[in-house]
C-alpha cells in the first residue's frame, strides 16, 4: 500500500470574481427590464455558463426593483424533468425563503387533490400554480435559473417513434412546461444555460414572440479578459504579456483551460505546447483557422489535462477516478476507488479522505449542484469529457479499465446484491420507514440510486445495460411509478447521446449519420414503441393503447416475433380492461407466438420472453373473472413464471389477484394468508400503490372470515396510502381509489347487516351514512372503473339503500303506532334510490353480457318488491299488492332462467340458485301461506347451498333451515300435513339430485317424531 502526502497547493483555482462577461450581463439586465420571458445562453462546454448563472444575483442588484433570483434548477438531475416537479421546486424554494405566504395554498391544494384523484386533469394543477404565482408576485421581478438545458433534448426518443406512438410532450414534460407554462408567469424571466443542441433552441424559440425571447451565444474570454484572469490568480500582476497572449490563443479563452494553464505555470511545470510555436505563427494560424488550427488547440488541451499525471499527490488519482463517476461521488466512494482501483492502491484514512474532498471542492471544476444529495460532488461536465478524451482513452484505448471501473461502481459501490452497497442502505431505509411520507422519500431515493447504477451498467456493457434498463423500466411501468420510469428512460437516452462511441461498440447504436448524429439501433426503437404502449396502458389511456397497438403492428410486420408477442399482450390487456370479447383470442395468440419462437431470439431475450408469457397468463386470469377456478389456474402459471424470472413485484401482484380469486371461491382463510403475503412483499418492494391494492384485497378477505372491524381499518389504511403516494404528473390513481371506496362501503354495510355495531337508530344511521359516503366517493370516479366494478358499485348502492329502507320500516314495526310522514317519505326515497341503482346495475350487466351478474342483480332487485309488499300498509305504499307480487316473482323467474343458460363452471351459480329459491320460498311462506310451495323452495335452496359448499358456513342456509323448522313446527298443521311436507322436500331433492345431507337428516328426525306421536 502506498501512502502519499496531501497536496500543499491547489490546482485550477476558482477565481473570486467573474471575469469579463460585461456584454452578457448588460444583455441579461436589459432582457429582465424589457420583460423577456426567456433568455437562452448557449455555449460550448467549459466557457463559464454555470458561473454566469451563479453570478446573476450579484449583477442585477442595480435594477429597480431588485429582482428576486431563485436557486438554479439543474436538468442534469433527471428528477427535475417533470413539469409538476419544476413547479413544486419553485414553491419549495419560496417557502424556504419564508416569502410564499398563503398565496400558493390553492396550488398546493390542487396538487394534493390531483394526487388523491379529486382532480383528474393535470392542466388544472398548472392553472392553479400560474394563478397562485401571479397572485404572489405582486410588484416583484422574479428570475428563474435553469442549467444543463441540453439534457432536455438528450432525453427524447427518435422522432419516428414519437410520431408513430403519438407522444406529444410526455417524453419531455419539463421542456413542455418551458414552452407552454413559463410565458404565463407575470414579471418573470427564466434564464437557461445549455450547450448547442440540434433542435432544443429552435423548439423553445418557436413558442415565444420576438419580444419575449432572447438568444445569445456565450463567447470565450477576450485577450483583455484573459489578462484580468492572470491578474487575479496567484500569478499576480507579474505578467508576461506574450505569455498571456499565448495562453489566450491556445486556450481559445475558455476559463476551464485558463485555470489549468495558469496553475502549471505557477508550479513551474513546463507545458511544451505553450512554447513550441512562435507567437506570430499562432496569430496567423488562428486567423486562418481550419483543421490545422484545431489540431494545435487539441494538442494544447491534451497537454493541460495530462498535466494531472505529473502531480505526485492523491489529487491526481482523485481527479482521474472521479472523472469516471459521472453520477457523482462521496468521500467513501473516493476512498474505495483509490484503494481498490488505483494501481498504487492509495490508502487514505477517513480524515485524509475528507480533507482531500475539501481540497477538491476549491477547484473551479468541482461542484455541489443545487439540489444534489448532501455529501455528493460532481466535476464540471467538460472536465469529465476532457479527462476521458485525453487521459483515460490514451491509457486504455480498448476501454478495459473503464469497464472495470464502471463495473466496480455498479457492483461494489451501488451494490450487485440486495445486501451490498448504497442500494442496500436505501432498501433498509425503505423497510425501516415508519410513516408513509418516510416510505415515499426512501422509495424516491432508491429509484434515484438504481437509475444512477444503470448508467454504470450501460457503460460497462451497453447491450447488457440496455437489457437491465428494459427490466427496470417494465418494473417501473407495471408499478405505475412514472417518475422512476421517466428517470430510467431519460438516463438511457442521455447515455446514447453522450456516450455514442461506447453505445456503438455495444451495438445499441448502429453508427452516425452524415451529420454525426447517432443512429439508434432498430431493435432499440422497436423496444421504445413497446414501452410507450405499455406506458399508455398503465396510465389508463386504454383507447389510445388499442389504437397505437393496431397501428404499429401494421407498420412493422417484421418487427420480430417476441416484439409482436409483447404488443399483442399489451393489446389484450387493454381489451381486458374494456371487457372486450376478443381479449382471450388476442392473449392466446400472443402465447402461440411465444411458443413458436425458436433459436437465438428466445435464448438472447429469455427474461423478456418469460415476462411476456407471464403477463399473458396474468391478463387471461383477469379476463376469466367469472370463472374463478380457471382464473386461479392462470394466476398460478403467471406466478410460477414471474418467480422464475425473479420479478418480485409481479409475484406480489399475482398473490393479490389470487387472494381475490380465493375469496370468490369462498376459500376465505387461504385468501387472507395469500393477501398478507402480498402485503409483506409489496411493503418490502416499496410499491406503495400495489401495497394499497393488496391491503384492500386483504380487507375483502377479512370481512369474509368475520373480522369487519379489521377489514374496515385495512381499507381506510389503503385509502390513506393512496392519498399520500399520488404520483405527480398522471391521473391514473382514480380507478384504484374508487375500488377501495366500493369495498369500504360494502364492509360498512356488512357491519350493519351482521349486527357488528350498537343497535341505537342514531348509530345505525351514522354507519349507513358512512357506507353511503364511501360508495358516493366511488361514484365520483365512475368513469375510471371497468364495467365489472361499475356494476358492483351500482349493485351495492342499490342494496345499501334497500337495507336502509328496510331498517327504517322494521324500526317502525317495533315502535308500533302511526308512522310519521317524514319517516314514510324517507323510506319511500330510499326505496326509490335502491330501485334506481339496481336498474342501472342491470343495464350495465345486460350490455356487458354478464349473465350471472344480471341474475344476481335481479334477485337483489326482487327483494325491493318483497319488502315493499311486507311494509305496504304500515308505510302507506301506494303500489297495489298485485303489482308488487308480480314484480317480485317475475324478477325471480327471469333470474332463474338466466342461470340455466349460464355455465355450470361459474363459481357462484349454485349459491345464486339457492338465493332465488330462498326468496321465492319466503314469498310463498309469508304472503301466500302456501306451505307446500314454500317448503319445496326452501328444500331446493338448502340443496343448492350445499352443492355450492358443503363445508363452508353459509348464513342464509341457517336462516332457511330455521324457516323449514318454523313451518314443520306449526301447531295448525296436523301430522298428515307435516308428513306430506316432508315428502315434498324429499321428492324435490331426489328429483334435482341434491344431497342436502343436513336437511335430509332433519327430515328423518321429523319423521321419527311424527311416528312416535302416532304411536
Amino acid at each position: 500500500m502506498s501512502r502519499w502526502e496531501m497536496p500543499k497547493n491547489l490546482i485550477a483555482y476558482r477565481t473570486e470574481e467573474l471575469v469579463g462577461r460585461g456584454a452578457e450581463k448588460d444583455k441579461i439586465c436589459d432582457a429582465i427590464q424589457e420583460g423577456s420571458h426567456l433568455v437562452y445562453l448557449e455555449g460550448a462546454g467549459g466557457i463559464g455558463k454555470t458561473r454566469l448563472l451563479e453570478e446573476i444575483s450579484e449583477f442585477v442588484v442595480d435594477l429597480v426593483p431588485i429582482p428576486l433570483v431563485l436557486g438554479i434548477i439543474d436538468f442534469y438531475d433527471t428528477a427535475m424533468h417533470g413539469s409538476l416537479s419544476v413547479e413544486q421546486e419553485l414553491v419549495d424554494q419560496l417557502q424556504k425563503l419564508g416569502i410564499a405566504g398563503k398565496h400558493f395554498d390553492p396550488f398546493l391544494q390542487a396538487l394534493a387533490n390531483y394526487r388523491v384523484s379529486e382532480i383528474d386533469d393535470e392542466n388544472e394543477v398548472h392553472t392553479a400554480f400560474i394563478q397562485s404565482f401571479n397572485s404572489w408576485v405582486g410588484k416583484r421581478q422574479v428570475i428563474l435559473r435553469f442549467d444543463t438545458g441540453e439534457a432536455l433534448e438528450y432525453g427524447q426518443d427518435a422522432p419516428e417513434v414519437l410520431v408513430e406512438c403519438e407522444v406529444h410532450g410526455a417524453e419531455a414534460p419539463a421542456f413542455q412546461w418551458l414552452r407552454e407554462r413559463l410565458g404565463c408567469l407575470e414579471q418573470t424571466t427564466a434564464i437557461i444555460a445549455a450547450r448547442p443542441t440540434r433542435k432544443l433552441c429552435g423548439q423553445l424559440k418557436s413558442a415565444y414572440e420576438d419580444g419575449n425571447w432572447l438568444l445569445f451565444q456565450l463567447d470565450t474570454l477576450s485577450l483583455g479578459e484573459t489578462r484580468r484572469y492572470f491578474e487575479i490568480s496567484p500569478y499576480g500582476e507579474q505578467i508576461d504579456e506574450e505569455m498571456v497572449e499565448r495562453i489566450w490563443l491556445l486556450s481559445d479563452g475558455r476559463p476551464i483551460l485558463l485555470s489549468l494553464a495558469i496553475d502549471w505555470l505557477i508550479r513551474g511545470m513546463k507545458v511544451n505546447e505553450i512554447y513550441d510555436i512562435d507567437l506570430a505563427d499562432l496569430r496567423e494560424k488562428r486567423e486562418s483557422g481550419g483543421a490545422a488550427w484545431e489540431i494545435i488547440l487539441r494538442r494544447f488541451e491534451r497537454a493541460l489535462v495530462q498535466g494531472f499525471r505529473r502531480l505526485e499527490t492523491p489529487l491526481d488519482a482523485a481527479i482521474y477516478y472521479t472523472a469516471r463517476a459521472r453520477k457523482g461521488f462521496t468521500t467513501d466512494m473516493l476512498r474505495r476507488m483509490l484503494r481498490d482501483l488505483c494501481p498504487q492502491h492509495i490508502e487514505l484514512s477517513p480524515v485524509e479522505a475528507r480533507r482531500l474532498i475539501e481540497e477538491m471542492r476549491q477547484l473551479s471544476f468541482v461542484k455541489h449542484p443545487h439540489g444534489a444529495r448532501e455529501g455528493w460532488f460532481f466535476l464540471h461536465d467538460e472536465m469529465y469529457d476532457l479527462v476521458d478524451r485525453y487521459v483515460w482513452r490514451l491509457d486504455y484505448p480498448t476501454y478495459t479499465h473503464q469497464v472495470e471501473t464502471a463495473r466496480f461502481l455498479a457492483e461494489e459501490i451501488y451494490g450487485e446484491k440486495a445486501e451490498d452497497g448504497l442500494i442496500a442502505e436505501a432498501v433498509k431505509s425503505l423497510q425501516d420507514a415508519k410513516t408513509y411520507p418516510e416510505m415515499r422519500r426512501a422509495r424516491r431515493h432508491l429509484d434515484e440510486l438504481r437509475t444512477e447504477q444503470l448508467f454504470y451498467w450501460l457503460e460497462a456493457d451497453p447491450l447488457d445495460g440496455y437489457q437491465r434498463y428494459r427490466r427496470l423500466d417494465i418494473q417501473a411501468i407495471s408499478q405505475r411509478n412514472h417518475e422512476w420510469d421517466d428517470m430510467l428512460r431519460i438516463e438511457t437516452q442521455r447515455f446514447l447521446h453522450t456516450f455514442t462511441d461506447r453505445a456503438i461498440d455495444g451495438g445499441i447504436i448502429q453508427g452516425r449519420d452524415d451529420k454525426g448524429r447517432p443512429m439508434i439501433a432498430d431493435f432499440v426503437n422497436q423496444d421504445r414503441r413497446a414501452l410507450w404502449l405499455y406506458r399508455f396502458f398503465a396510465r389508463g389511456e386504454i383507447e389510445k393503447t388499442l389504437r397505437i397497438a393496431e397501428k404499429i403492428l401494421r407498420l412493422h410486420p417484421k418487427g420480430g416475433e417476441l416484439w409482436k408477442a409483447r404488443i399483442l399482450v399489451i393489446q389484450g390487456a387493454a381489451q381486458q380492461r374494456l371487457d372486450n370479447p376478443n381479449t382471450e383470442i388476442t392473449l392466446k395468440q400472443s402465447l402461440e407466438v411465444i411458443e413458436g419462437i425458436q433459436g437465438g431470439e428466445a435464448v438472447a431475450d429469455l427474461w423478456h420472453l418469460q415476462n411476456t408469457q407471464g403477463l399473458a397468463y396474468l391478463y387471461l386470469g383477469l379476463h376469466a373473472k367469472w370463472s374463478w377456478v380457471k382464473a386461479d389456474e392462470y394466476y398460478k402459471k403467471a406466478g410460477s413464471i414471474f418467480e422464475k424470472n425473479q420479478e418480485l413485484a409481479q409475484v406480489a401482484r399475482i398473490n393479490t389477484n389470487r387472494a381475490y380469486a380465493l375469496v370468490q371461491q369462498k376459500k376465505y382463510a387461504q385468501a387472507v394468508q395469500v393477501a398478507r403475503e402480498a402485503v409483506n412483499q409489496r411493503r418490502e418492494l416499496g410499491d406503495l400503490v400495489g401495497l394499497a391494492l393488496s391491503l384492500n384485497v386483504q380487507s375483502i378477505a377479512e370481512v369474509k372470515i368475520g373480522s369487519p372491524a379489521r377489514a374496515k381499518q385495512l381499507a381506510k389504511r389503503a385509502l390513506r396510502l393512496l392519498q399520500s403516494v399520488r404520483s405527480t404528473g398522471y391521473p391514473e390513481m382514480t380507478r384504484e381509489t374508487a375500488l377501495i371506496y366500493v369495498n369500504l362501503g360494502n364492509i360498512i354495510r356488512y357491519q350493519i347487516r351482521q349486527g357488528d355495531i350498537l343497535r341505537s337508530p342514531e348509530i345505525i344511521d351514522r354507519y349507513f351514512e358512512e357506507a353511503l359516503g364511501a360508495l358516493l366517493e366511488a361514484e365520483k370516479r365512475y368513469q375510471h372503473l371497468t364495467r365489472y366494478y361499475k356494476f358492483k358499485l351500482y349493485n351495492r348502492l342499490g342494496k345499501l339503500y334497500k337495507d336502509w329502507a328496510n331498517r327504517i320500516a322494521n324500526q317502525q314495526m317495533v315502535n308500533k303506532g302511526r308512522v310519521a310522514k317524514p319517516t314514510r317519505e324517507r323510506y319511500s326515497e330510499y326505496m326509490s334510490q335502491a330501485n334506481k341503482y339496481l336498474e342501472k346495475a342491470n343495464e350495465i350487466a345486460i350490455e356487458a353480457e354478464f349473465i350471472f351478474q344480471v341474475a344476481n342483480n335481479l334477485e337483489d332487485w326482487a327483494w325491493i318488491y318483497h319488502l315493499r309488499l311486507a311494509f305496504r300498509e304500515n308505510m302507506q305504499d301506494k303500489a297495489s299488492p298485485k303489482y308488487l307480487r308480480e314484480k317480485e316473482l317475475r324478477y325471480l323467474d327471469r333470474a332463474e332462467k338466466l342461470l340455466q343458460l349460464g355455465s355450470n363452471d361459474h363459481a357462484d351459480k349454485y349459491f345464486l340458485e339457492g338465493n332465488i329459491c330462498h326468496q321465492r320460498g319466503r314469498y310463498f311462506h309469508k304472503f301466500e301461506e302456501d306451505y307446500v310451495k314454500a317448503i319445496q323452495q326452501y328444500a331446493l335452496a338448502i340443496g343448492y347451498y350445499d352443492r355450492f359448499s358443503e363445508v363452508q358456513p353459509i348464513r342464509r342456509r341457517e336462516i332457511v333451515m330455521e324457516h323449514i323448522e318454523d313451518i314443520l313446527n306449526k301447531r295448525e298443521l296436523n301430522s298428515a300435513q307435516k308428513e306430506n311436507l316432508i315428502e315434498v322436500m324429499q321428492n324435490i331433492l331426489d328429483e334435482r339430485s341434491l344431497r342436502a345431507e343436513q336437511l335430509r337428516e332433519l327430515l328423518r328426525e321429523q319423521e321419527a317424531v311424527l311416528k312416535e306421536g302416532e304411536l
